[in-house]
């Protein structure tokens, strides 16, 4: 039973991601937005939502039993690590992934700069508070606000007819839109109850901890919206949505699921954090390896090569984790 419902939560937070992911980027073409920005912004905020839905779950039952906050923290490492070398290792393989410039300037300094900053808060406090999480929140909100601004600054909001074409195959009526956003939302909701209870019960019985489940099963499953995304944008010859999305949601789950759950929920822990500290400073050192595969290749591509490498380094994070 708690095999079916723990594999059961992962179809209905895919569905549930799918949908969001869908009517976020049709709404967002009515704003006339490019693809990098949607990319960025609004894609990677519905990729990310199963991991904010997971995270606001564990975390309002961690108030009660701090274990579960395991499973909070543990689930956005995880898929953060899953993100840069399991997603991007694996669209690599199979598609070559151009960089933009806006990506090399702008965007991945701050998610590198965010990696950095969340180690030292957690690092420096021992748990994620109230205030931890507005200092987060808080680099969110510039990140978007100079996102727009440097669009309008350069003058190139357009026309993402292009996205339409690659992820979306929903009609344009409003009310429409606004019910599959609706719907996205309840069954996300619905998946991460499921997905958090079953967590809980694996461990149990495997008798492991809940951090192990959610840093590797958790986080595949929940970063299968984002590979189902980059992989499908890949496909369109849509670059900018692929490596934007991915970059985005990385920075969005640090800042956003984080940083909003424990706004609401602040994290502490029932143990030593020296296994997410572990988490962590995985997430970074592949967060550096990307920088050297943009700023050391002359290609500016991501290719075959480098998408190997990141993908066999999952395989060997995983097995460190047996």
């Amino acid at each position: 039973m708690e095999y079916i419902l723990f594999i059961s939560s992962f179809f209905i937070l895919f569905y549930g991601g799918d949908l969001l992911v869908k009517s976020s980027v049709l709404l967002a073409e009515r704003f006339k937005v490019s693809t990098l920005i949607i990319g960025l912004t609004v894609v990677s905020f519905a990729t990310s939502a199963p991991e904010l839905f997971v995270a606001m779950k564990a975390a309002s039952l961690g108030i009660l039993n701090f274990e579960y906050n395991d499973i909070t923290l543990g689930s956005v490492l995880g898929s953060n690590i899953a993100n840069i070398s399991l997603v991007l290792g694996i669209s690599a393989i199979f598609f070559r992934i151009p960089i933009s410039q806006q990506t090399i300037r702008f965007h991945y300094p701050f998610l590198l700069f965010a990696s950095v900053l969340f180690i030292i808060l957690l690092s420096l406090n021992q748990s994620i508070d109230r205030s931890t999480g507005l200092i987060l929140f808080s680099l969110l909100v510039f990140f978007i606000s100079f996102l727009i601004w440097n669009s309008k600054r350069k003058n190139k909001l357009s026309d993402s007819k292009d996205v339409n074409q690659s992820v979306i195959s929903l009609p344009h009526n409003l009310s429409f839109i606004i019910l599959n956003l609706f719907g996205g939302i309840v069954l996300l909701i619905i998946g991460s109850d499921f997905l958090v209870k079953g967590v809980k019960d694996i461990a149990v019985m495997l008798k492991i901890n809940e951090r192990v489940v959610s840093v590797s099963m958790v986080a595949i499953g929940t970063s299968i919206p984002e590979l189902s995304t980059t992989l499908v944008a890949a496909f369109r010859n849509d670059t900018n949505l692929a490596v934007g999305n991915l970059i985005g949601s990385n920075i969005f789950n640090l800042l956003a699921v984080i940083g909003l759950t424990s706004i609401f929920y602040p994290i502490r822990f029932s143990s030593s954090i020296d296994s997410l500290l572990n988490d962590s400073y995985w997430m970074l050192f592949l967060t550096i390896l990307l920088g050297l595969f943009i700023f050391f290749n002359s290609r500016k591509v991501i290719g075959r090569i480098e998408g190997g490498i990141l993908f066999l380094i999952y395989i060997f994070f995983i097995y460190s984790l047996i």
